[in-house]
C-alpha cells in the first residue's frame, strides 16, 4: 500500500516515504543522514562527510 512515515536519524526526525510491496528485511540508504566524520579534515563540507542512514524494514501485516 505505501505510506509516509516519519523517523529519528542522529540529526533529527526526517520524512520518508515507503513504497507499495516493501517487504520485511528490505533496506532503504539515506546518503549523508549518518554519523558524522570523527576526525574530519580542516575546511571540509559537513553535510558530505556523514555516514549513510540504513532503515531496514519490518512489515506488520493486521490480522483483520
Amino acid at each position: 500500500m505505501g505510506i509516509e512515515l516519519t523517523i529519528s536519524t542522529v540529526h533529527g526526525p526526517l520524512n520518508i516515504k515507503v513504497s507499495p510491496g516493501t517487504s520485511t528485511g528490505d533496506k532503504m540508504v539515506l546518503k549523508h543522514y549518518g554519523v558524522p566524520e570523527f576526525d574530519p579534515p580542516d575546511n571540509y563540507d559537513p553535510l558530505l562527510l556523514r555516514g549513510d542512514h540504513i532503515v531496514v524494514f519490518k512489515v506488520k501485516l493486521p490480522e483483520n
